[in-house]
């Protein structure tokens, strides 16, 4: 994740709880929140609690590298339509 969009990130912050405490069991829990370069933050969390903080950490992170590849396309396809029309690729030119 950190590869593919580091240099359009600031930072990456990790929020984990553990839930129930010393109870234990399925209560390890994980949030990511993403800053890009000159946006407003992105958040990535996982809803399901986990046994292992790893995999919570895990979980967290996919869901993190889905919310960043949206973000991110929706963008580049916005520059680029942008990018086309200003050079005139958008136009209609029949007639």
């Amino acid at each position: 994740m950190v590869r593919r969009f580091g240099e359009r990130l600031t930072r990456i912050e990790v929020y984990r709880t553990d839930v129930n405490g010393p109870k234990g069991g399925l209560d390890k829990q994980c949030k990511l929140e993403a800053r890009p370069r000159g946006g407003d933050p992105l958040l990535a969390r996982r809803e399901l609690v986990h046994e292992d903080a790893y995999d919570a950490v895990s979980g967290a992170a996919k869901r993190l590298e889905s919310v960043l590849s949206n973000h991110f396309g929706k963008l580049d396809r916005k520059t680029s339509g942008a990018r086309r029309t200003r050079l005139g690729g958008d136009e209609d030119t029949a007639g």
